[in-house]
């Protein structure tokens, strides 16, 4: 089976490494983690965030989330293929995450597709099973192939939609082995 990841809210805990940034940097001040991610984000625009996605420190400042590479070892073991698909796009931001996979050992590391279209990227790989946070993604390649959204307090909002879309959610990365 080939097995695909997104790598930020999935594997990656990019959005810790943006709440800190924010709180840091005086952007934010006072709400929670989940309440910003339910609702804090949508006061900055989208050429705010598309600056974000291109701070370099933002993508190598956090470890994987606990037990991301115990399952993707268990999956690699198991002999599937393992794809990451990132919308991560800026060259530098390229060589962090590619660095990043090879400092903490992701299993199959050279399988990492950087790609703005996920949906044309899952049907090339003909990926059989995608783990997926986003709610737009989540959205646009709902249907295609089994598609498993990871429980996040960004995708909160859309959890029923895209439960009637097929989508199941998954509270943590080891969910994805009930399904190999």
């Amino acid at each position: 089976m080939n097995i695909a990841f997104d790598i930020d809210g999935v594997l990656y805990p990019w959005h810790n490494s943006v709440f800190n940034h924010l709180a840091s940097s005086g952007k934010i001040g006072g709400e929670s983690f989940f309440d910003f991610w339910v609702n804090g984000w949508k006061k900055f625009d989208e050429s705010y965030w598309h600056y974000l996605a291109s701070l370099e420190i933002l993508y190598d400042n956090f470890n994987p989330y606990s037990g991301v590479l115990d399952t993707l070892m268990d999956i690699s073991n198991r002999k599937h293929n393992i794809l990451y698909i990132t919308d991560r796009y800026s060259p530098q931001v390229v060589r962090v995450t590619e660095r990043y996979f090879q400092r903490h050992s992701f299993p199959q590391h050279s399988n990492v597709f950087f790609s703005r279209d996920k949906r044309s990227t899952l049907s090339k790989l003909e990926v059989d099973i995608m783990v997926e946070d986003r709610y737009a993604n989540l959205k646009d390649i709902a249907g295609m192939c089994k598609v498993l959204g990871m429980a996040r307090p960004w995708n909160w909002e859309f959890r029923d939609e895209m439960e009637g879309m097929g989508v199941v959610f998954i509270n943590h990365i080891s969910g994805v082995l009930d399904y190999l």
